[in-house]
């Protein structure tokens, strides 16, 4: 496993072939195609990068705290979180995910229907998404917090009419 850190970083080549990387706060890295390949990619205050598709082979994705819009190639991964990425909209490339998603502050993200195979669910803090109805058959567990756009009434029929094992919540409904 490889950690990068700093603002003197401007190139990934000397880490190719790496399996796990995790890049923090590299505002001089603008191209992580010498990343492409690596199995666990963490990404997070990373502002200049445009193009994430290599990203596309990993297993297991994270991308936190980027200002700037993510355009996902299809991920395939087992596992993809995305926190605190106010631009991010579009799940239509995590489609492919089967296992688990976390979109925790994600507050442009409306459609969760690409989602409905996925396994596991965590929609913290998306205030926008407002149907769980496409999650109805393949999701077992599903996280929800500060998540007032639903009532307790709603999670319980969902529970319930989903066959969902567990549901995580702290909704305050005021």
């Amino acid at each position: 496993m490889v950690r990068i850190q700093g603002n003197n970083i401007t190139t990934l080549e000397p880490y190719r072939g790496e399996p796990i990387v995790e890049l923090f706060e590299c505002e001089y890295i603008t191209d992580i195609s010498p990343i492409a390949g690596a199995g666990n990619i963490n990404i997070a205050c990373c502002h200049n990068i445009a193009d994430f598709s290599p990203l596309k082979g990993a297993e297991t994705v994270y991308i936190q705290d980027c200002n700037q819009p993510i355009n996902l190639p299809p991920l395939e991964a087992n596992r993809v979180l995305i926190r605190n990425c106010p631009q991010f909209a579009d799940v239509s490339m995590l489609a492919g995910v089967k296992q688990h998603v976390t979109l925790s502050q994600c507050g442009l993200v409306t459609d969760i229907s690409p989602l409905a195979g996925v396994k596991s669910l965590n929609i913290s803090s998306c205030k926008n998404i407002i149907d769980l109805s496409p999650l109805k058959g393949t999701i077992r567990e599903l996280s929800i917090y500060n998540c007032d756009q639903f009532t307790d009434a709603d999670l319980a029929l969902f529970e319930k009419t989903a066959r969902v094992t567990r549901i995580h919540d702290s909704c305050i409904n005021y």
